[in-house]
């Protein structure tokens, strides 16, 4: 935190003196450096949820694929069972 405070010192005492690309990186790194902590404190400490994943027991599943190129097409259809213990 006293870095961003630092380059934006910095920033306002040398600020006429540099190039304006080199005061704009320099703003622009001061305010990164300020946004920063408030960015990462951010989406933690919520509740911890348990996924038990996919239930036991029997699943079909049904594939389909179509493939068409000119005056040809073509069909294909597959039933699986998917057994998950």
């Amino acid at each position: 935190m006293l870095w961003a405070l630092a380059a934006f010192a910095l920033a306002a005492r040398v600020g006429d003196s540099l190039k304006p690309a080199l005061r704009a990186a320099l703003a622009l790194l001061a305010v990164s450096m300020l946004a920063s902590p408030i960015l990462l404190s951010c989406g933690g400490g919520g509740a911890v949820v348990y996924h038990p994943g996919t239930p036991a027991g029997a699943y079909t599943l049904n594939i389909a694929a179509k493939f068409a190129s000119g005056m040809v097409a073509l069909t294909h259809n597959v039933q699986l069972t998917l057994t998950v213990h």
